[in-house]
């Protein structure tokens, strides 16, 4: 499979998240923004209370890796390192295993595309705002 990976960045504002949300590409995007309490399961899914059943319910990454869709993380800066180390594999191609969900083995997608947005390039803010 083919790595196709972007990482997007500037400053607030710029339109980095809009042009990947661009309807004119016709592409479905499942968009998360980034934040110190997310988890890797927030991303993957989790277990879930269905018509008092319990369900495993898909996150937008299984669901962008089942559907070729784009997983746009925004401000990925802001994720912790967990987030990223969860990441490592998927993003090198393999597949997506989920335990919780009795040992479920999703493939990518070959549409499948990963989207990171931030405002810096990890050289400090020189905007002055």
């Amino acid at each position: 499979m083919s790595k196709e990976l972007l990482y997007v960045f500037g400053t607030t504002g710029c339109g980095k998240t809009s042009c990947i949300k661009q309807p004119r590409l016709n592409y479905p995007v499942f968009e998360v923004t980034g934040h110190g309490r997310l988890e890797f399961a927030d991303l993957v899914g989790h277990l879930t209370i269905k018509d008092g059943n319990m369900a495993f319910e898909h996150g937008p990454l299984a669901l962008a890796m089942q559907y070729g869709a784009i997983l746009l993380l925004n401000e990925i800066d802001l994720t912790s390192p967990e987030i990223a180390a969860g990441l490592n594999s998927v993003l090198d191609g393999s597949l997506l295993y989920i335990a919780e969900n009795g040992g479920e083995i999703i493939p990518p997608h070959p549409m499948f595309r990963f989207v990171a947005t931030k405002n810096t390039n990890d050289g400090g803010d020189n905007t002055g705002l």
